[in-house]
């Protein structure tokens, strides 16, 4: 289960950054399966030393219930150390730091 914490402004779209807590460890592969049962739609990307770009690689874009694209394979069973989040309404785009 997620729980959002919004630690921006709600700006002029009515999206906001959220802080993502988590209640308990989860592994990319499942916290995707739980994303996909949000009725949201956007990209779920993991963050790469210094990268602060969600769209660079590896990213993976989902619609509803449904992956349009994935992320490698290696990155599915690592464990996440933290999410953040940005979107609003039924769009909300992911950034996963892995341990």
């Amino acid at each position: 289960m997620m729980t959002f914490v919004q630690i921006s402004r709600t700006f002029g779209d009515c999206t906001a950054v959220y802080d993502v807590l988590l209640d308990r460890e989860y592994t990319v592969r499942e916290l995707i399966n739980e994303i996909l049962t949000r009725n949201e739609w956007g990209e779920i990307g993991v963050l790469q030393g210094a990268k602060r770009n969600l769209f660079d690689d590896p990213h993976c874009e989902y619609r509803y219930s449904e992956l349009l694209s994935t992320l490698p394979d290696e990155y599915l069973n690592r464990t996440i150390g933290k999410i953040s989040a940005n979107g609003g309404w039924s769009c909300m785009n992911y950034l996963l730091t892995l341990k």
